[in-house]
């Protein structure tokens, strides 16, 4: 504009502002942000309205039938907070639209990464314990420690606490605040200071860092029988989302001047986060409980019958058998005991078979057609007192040489 005193000089206008047609006086850009009744926004809160509502369905269906076997199985108290870390990623997402301000900038700065951290640190709970439980039965049947669900809730509640305290320094060192921004001599954006400089990724760090820690847990454990756990799920969801955020990083970065977008993709791909571990991890729960109820029985959380069990003893060893037995266990209840004992046959039905079978004195060296017959009527004699200490399933689960499970209580 032209200089007030002196008409042969000029005077630049200040950023956010721009001259007069007449060059006279400068005049304020009108700030720009994303406001809620933009295309953006009206796309972002409908896809996370539709994910509140299937969530909250989701929750009224566990609640309902919280005392059945398939709820239960699947560690009904990880389960509710999994579910409500899904319900503030969507949340999340009216936070983003809102017009910034400092307070706005804070919760949008706790909020994106804090409800990302409550859903991985309670899927990394559970593939961790599948996998502790697994790897300990390898070696024993004692139960490994830290498996019940008051010390699963401890232990996510210190996976979540890690990103509250890195929050708190994050907030202390650099507070949150909402700026101008003129990417160009035209432009007044009105945005909060993280996504200048990009330090939102600080509040994603540790998330990521759960993600790829149970994505690891999700490979490790990805051969575990599928009746056991529900390890195949977790790493179904675990590897589709590392595929949403390869693609969220670069078009975050490389949106730095259309906030809008910028904006829209995160909220778009912490919705989609959340969507894809609602599809994989409870809609084939939801599917039992409500299309197929009777399966929802505690035969069905256990579907592998004699001969797969005695094909997978046969490959992976007797340490994965009795894994396998604790797993289902612990599933089932946290309440559970599983011992072993003494060897299945007493010594009166030996004693009764030893009279029954006089002439098998030199079967160690010839069998004769006789002999055998004995010895096969005398198996299946013993068969069904075996397989009624271990049907536990809708088949009986093969027990190692000599061991029996003598209390099995769910």
């Amino acid at each position: 504009i032209r200089h007030p005193t002196d008409p042969t000089q000029c005077v630049a206008c200040p950023q956010g502002t721009v001259p007069d047609p007449h060059h006279v006086h400068c005049e304020n850009i009108p700030e720009e942000y994303l406001r809620p009744d933009s295309g953006w926004a009206i796309g972002a809160m409908a896809f996370s309205s539709t994910g509140i509502l299937i969530t909250m369905f989701v929750c009224g269906v566990f609640i309902r039938h919280n005392d059945t076997p398939v709820v239960r199985a699947s560690g009904r108290e990880l389960s509710y907070v999994l579910l409500a870390g899904i319900l503030m990623c969507y949340s999340v997402t009216y936070a983003l639209v809102l017009r910034p301000n400092d307070i706005v900038c804070g919760i949008q700065r706790f909020g994106a990464g804090f409800c990302f951290t409550v859903v991985y640190a309670a899927l990394l709970t559970k593939t961790n314990r599948i996998s502790r439980i697994f790897n300990a039965g390898k070696h024993s049947a004692k139960r490994p420690s830290f498996i019940s669900p008051r010390s699963q809730l401890i232990i996510c509640s210190g996976l979540v606490g890690v990103q509250v305290l890195i929050n708190g320094v994050w907030m202390v060192i650099s507070p949150a605040r909402a700026i101008h921004h003129y990417p160009t001599r035209e432009d007044n954006l009105l945005v909060c200071s993280s996504y200048i400089d990009a330090s939102y990724m600080i509040a994603f760090t540790y998330p990521i860092f759960l993600i790829v820690i149970c994505t690891v847990y999700a490979v490790l454990t990805r051969k575990i029988p599928e009746a056991f756990n529900e390890s195949k799920h977790i790493g179904f969801t675990m590897y589709t989302t590392c595929v949403i955020w390869l693609a969220f990083v670069p078009l975050y970065f490389g949106t730095a001047n259309h906030v809008a977008l910028r904006i829209t993709s995160m909220s778009v791909t912490i919705s989609l986060s959340a969507s894809v571990t609602v599809a994989c991890l409870f809609s084939p729960k939801l599917y039992i409980i409500l299309i197929r109820p009777e399966r929802n029985v505690r035969q069905s959380m256990m579907p592998m019958r004699y001969s797969a069990i005695n094909k997978s003893s046969a490959t992976t060893g007797s340490g994965s058998m009795m894994a396998a037995v604790m797993v289902t266990a612990a599933t089932c209840d946290q309440k559970q005991q599983i011992q072993k004992h003494v060897p299945p046959i007493e010594k009166e039905d030996e004693l009764s078979d030893s009279k029954a079978k006089p002439e098998m004195k030199d079967c160690s060296t010839q069998t004769t057609p006789h002999s055998s017959n004995n010895m096969l009527n005398s198996s299946q004699e013993h068969l069904p007192k075996i397989n009624n200490n271990c049907n536990v399933g809708n088949g009986p689960i093969a027990l190692l040489p000599g061991v029996q499970i003598k209390d099995f209580s769910l």
